[in-house]
């Protein structure tokens, strides 16, 4: 009998150790479903977060935003030339309230993703430090480049490229920049707005977007990464083709520095100074006359 009652308590003692499987011991033996312990970025998004672009995501993100806008342009610059508000006004609107928009929703949307919030950490790459001197003397190389361009290229080829290849756009395509044709109240409100748009914001966020954001996830390119950048940034500008080759010989070298030095600062403030000295000199000469 006493046997008997000594193996029953020894029975349910094995069960109930049984039945007391640690919580560690469960999840080893059961594990959680794989498909539920993922993060919250869905399938469809993860592709903008990844490390590298494929070659085609990375061809439509880059293009993507300038030809929503060009498409804007074409739809609404014959009515508003008929309201007497000039195309260089309508596409610097466009540019604040679509492009813009278009491509920093990208670049949030990707740190959403990547971070669970509101940040571009991980997203915005090309932010290693340089020196204030080293900075300042790459600026100053590049925009001298850009400006040499600028003044022996833009002259000769916009034109040629405009007439030969272009010589079929409405009369109305091309940006209307004959300053001295514009009676001065409303010489004043397009500068002023394009110093905002085209000098200031638009800068700054393409940079971001493009030689923060695109070009370090075309990295696995190596040197071809900067010159696909640089074709595709222009190929962007959908509303002045004809200023090809004097944006692709001006981006170029721009994109490399910024994937050789990793530092995007130099292309955002390379990128300001050639806008704004295309823009300020007019707005400042037509405020003192």
């Amino acid at each position: 009998m006493t046997e008997t009652l000594t193996h029953q308590k020894e029975n349910r003692q094995i069960m109930n150790d049984q039945n007391s499987v640690p919580a560690q011991d469960l999840t080893t033996k059961f594990p959680s479903n794989p498909v539920m312990a993922q993060p919250a970025a869905s399938a469809s998004a993860a592709p903008l977060t990844a490390d590298q672009h494929s070659l085609p995501l990375s061809i439509l993100l880059h293009l993507l935003p300038g030809g929503v806008v060009t498409l804007g342009y074409i739809l609404l610059v014959p009515p508003a030339l008929r309201w007497g508000i000039n195309n260089l006004i309508t596409l610097n609107i466009l540019v604040i309230a679509v492009l813009v928009p278009i491509e920093l929703g990208i670049l949030y949307k990707a740190g959403i993703n990547k971070n669970g919030r509101l940040s571009l950490q991980g997203v915005v790459l090309n932010r290693e430090r340089l020196t204030a001197w080293q900075l300042i003397v790459l600026v100053v190389i590049m925009f001298l480049w850009m400006g040499l361009v600028q003044t022996f290229l833009t002259p000769f080829f916009d034109p040629l490229l405009q007439k030969v290849l272009f010589g079929w756009v409405p009369a109305w395509f091309p940006l209307d920049t004959n300053f001295t044709a514009m009676p001065r109240q409303s010489l004043i409100l397009t500068l002023v707005i394009s110093l905002v748009s085209t000098s200031w914001v638009a800068p700054v966020v393409e940079e971001l977007y493009f030689r923060g954001y695109l070009l370090p996830r075309l990295s696995r390119l190596g040197v071809w990464a900067p010159v696909l950048n640089g074709v595709l940034f222009t190929l962007y500008h959908f509303f002045t083709p004809w200023a090809f080759v004097e944006r692709v010989v001006m981006v170029i070298p721009m994109a490399w520095l910024v994937q050789k030095k990793k530092n995007l600062y130099i292309s955002i403030i390379c990128h300001l100074l050639v806008n704004t000295v295309g823009i300020l000199p007019a707005l400042i000469l037509t405020l003192l006359k």
